[in-house]
């Protein structure tokens, strides 16, 4: 899965279930898969702390927030 930021608790699941997760990804989803194909993306190493605090509670604050990795 090519994403931008996504939390350490979706990657677990993910990666659990034999979904392998690339993140730092931006940019026209064409271009992305395509330098992804040609092994020119590998996963930025990052996760999105921001979905970790707030989902780890089971609720949502609220608070709009983007993940630039």
């Amino acid at each position: 899965m090519l994403t931008g930021g996504i939390g350490a608790g979706a990657i677990n699941v993910l990666n659990s279930a034999g979904i392998e997760v690339v993140r730092g990804c931006s940019g026209d989803a064409k271009n992305v898969v395509e330098q992804y194909i040609t092994g020119n993306i590998s996963d930025s190493g990052q996760s999105c702390s921001e979905h970790e605090n707030h989902h780890q509670h089971g609720h949502d604050h609220g608070h709009g927030h983007t993940c630039n990795h």
